[in-house]
């Protein structure tokens, strides 16, 4: 499965996570019974076939984000996330015990971590991660800082620069996103950040993010 269809794959499901939270909140779903996965099984086995990276575990994923995120410690709200979803993940680094109800409980422990970032770079003057700043009017966040944006949320969430291909493939999920009549609907600030808590969980959510 190539890497677009991977990164599209987590791009929808934080699509529908985010739509649904109200401004600078991500309320942690339920585990429960997905119908598809986010890595297709021909990735996982296959005769002879060897699996280059492991998963990160329930014991792992708190720190490993929080690291990534440069958040000084996990708050209250992200640790309680953390104890009420890790129990679905997997005791082990064992990519082939990874499966849709773990991609999303991933994907609800970064936005919660997002969501803990976003509240930090709001309150301090020196911006780190969001290139653009916080507060800020979604109408006046440039093309350039959304790239600079990608750029420094990559090197800290996947240790590399994104590739042209996978620069293309946010910017269009981020349309994609603007697009959707209950984000477009909103005011200009609280867009800006619906829009960075989904750029932000898209990202940390990513195999890139969760695997070693």
């Amino acid at each position: 499965m190539s890497f677009k269809l991977k990164f599209l794959s987590i791009l929808s499901l934080s699509l529908i996570l985010v739509s649904m939270q109200n401004c600078g909140e991500f309320h942690s779903m339920q585990d429960s019974d997905f119908s598809s996965s986010l890595l297709d099984s021909s990735d996982l086995s296959g005769e002879g076939q060897r699996v280059p990276f492991q998963m990160l575990s329930k014991k792992q994923i708190l720190s490993s984000m929080v690291t990534a995120a440069g958040l000084t410690e996990a708050d209250s709200a992200l640790k309680a996330t953390n104890v009420k979803l890790s129990p679905i993940l997997s005791e082990k680094s064992d990519v082939v015990k990874f499966n849709s109800p773990r991609g999303m409980t991933y994907t609800n422990i970064a936005g919660d971590t997002c969501r803990q970032l976003i509240a930090q770079e709001k309150s301090e003057k020196n911006k780190r991660l969001i290139r653009y700043g916080l507060p800020v009017n979604a109408k006046d966040i440039t093309n350039q800082e959304i790239e600079e944006t990608i750029r420094s949320f990559a090197r800290s969430f996947w240790s590399r620069n994104e590739t042209e291909e996978e620069l293309q493939i946010i910017k269009d999920g981020i349309s994609e996103f603007e697009n959707v009549r209950e984000v477009a609907s909103l005011n200009e600030q609280t867009r800006a950040e619906r829009l960075t808590l989904y750029l932000c969980t898209s990202m940390l959510s990513t195999l890139d993010a969760i695997t070693y």
